[in-house]
């Protein structure tokens, strides 16, 4: 589950009833003894799937040319972990569309501009 591209988790009193989706996967019921161990477990799988978007699906995608999914991964990558790398294959990702002849240009436009209204929205957040 996400908001705003990052994900979201739910941190449940112990009687509360969840959909099985969300409480399989990004959801903590409390209890004393087990919430902390649980937590970290479930900050473990939040950085897997940053690892997983970047180093896996983005990658894949760049690769089979399918640049608009490529970036979205990226992007996603960058909003869970907030590492360089990611970033750095944003730019790269944008080199590439500069580069590639067999873009139709308004694609090339429309995806360039958003990745970098995405790169302003960051820097912008920082400052």
């Amino acid at each position: 589950m996400q908001g705003f591209g990052k994900p979201v988790v739910l941190l449940l009193d112990g009687s509360t009833s969840l959909p099985s989706d969300f409480a399989r996967n990004f959801a903590i019921f409390f209890n004393r003894g087990g919430y902390l161990r649980k937590f970290h477990a479930l900050l473990g799988k939040i950085k897997q799937l940053r690892d997983h978007y970047s180093n896996v699906l983005g990658d894949i995608a760049l690769e089979a040319g399918d640049y608009e999914k490529a970036g979205r991964y990226f992007q996603e990558a960058y909003l869970i972990g907030e590492k360089p790398e990611d970033m750095k294959k944003i730019d790269q990702l944008i080199e590439t569309l500069r580069t590639t002849s067999n873009i139709h240009p308004g694609f090339e436009q429309r995806l360039h501009q958003n990745l970098l209204a995405f790169k302003k929205g960051i820097r912008g957040g920082r400052q």
